[in-house]
């Protein structure tokens, strides 16, 4: 993330630290609602989502960036949330 966005290991850090509260929110949210904690789950195994663990230079393309966007939907409701 942090080359991504050109940030170094401390703003890296320190944007994961400030993401986490809104995640775990989003998890809590999508647990509690009725058939959500199997969507998200569908949703985070539907995806070849360990490719990324297996080539990290796959974080740099434009179609990574839509499947975070698709689960930062499932996540916070919507894309846009996240920004």
């Amino acid at each position: 993330m942090g080359q991504r966005f050109g940030l170094d290991e401390n703003q890296t850090m320190a944007a994961v630290q400030a993401l986490l509260p809104a995640l775990g929110a989003g998890i809590q949210r999508n647990v509690s609602n009725d058939g959500g904690i199997d969507g998200l789950l569908g949703a985070l195994t539907g995806g070849n989502h360990s490719q990324y663990l297996d080539n990290p230079d796959l974080m740099n393309s434009e179609e990574t960036t839509a499947d975070g966007n698709g689960i930062l939907g499932h996540l916070l409701g919507s894309k846009e949330v996240s920004r």
